[in-house]
């Protein structure tokens, strides 16, 4: 139907988030301790999907305007 090989089921956007997180982890060789940038002005389920793949929570703040991350602001 979607023509893909795989898929995973998910009960929430967070389970996904979690999932996504820790296969870009196993994709790209990250390791326990790197740091994640991610907005200031986000739900703690974000910080915590983070720390339960055993990565550091980094907080950018976000430009008032757009929403969107500013690094020029952390």
């Amino acid at each position: 139907m979607h023509d893909c090989k795989f898929a995973i089921f998910c009960n929430s956007g967070t389970s996904a988030l979690h999932i996504a997180l820790a296969a870009m982890k196993e994709y790209y060789g990250w390791k326990d301790g790197d740091e994640v940038a991610g907005s200031s002005a986000h739900i703690i389920a974000t910080s915590n999907i983070v720390l339960h793949n055993n990565m550091k929570p980094v907080f950018v703040d976000v430009d008032a305007r757009t929403y969107n991350l500013d690094p020029a602001l952390n």
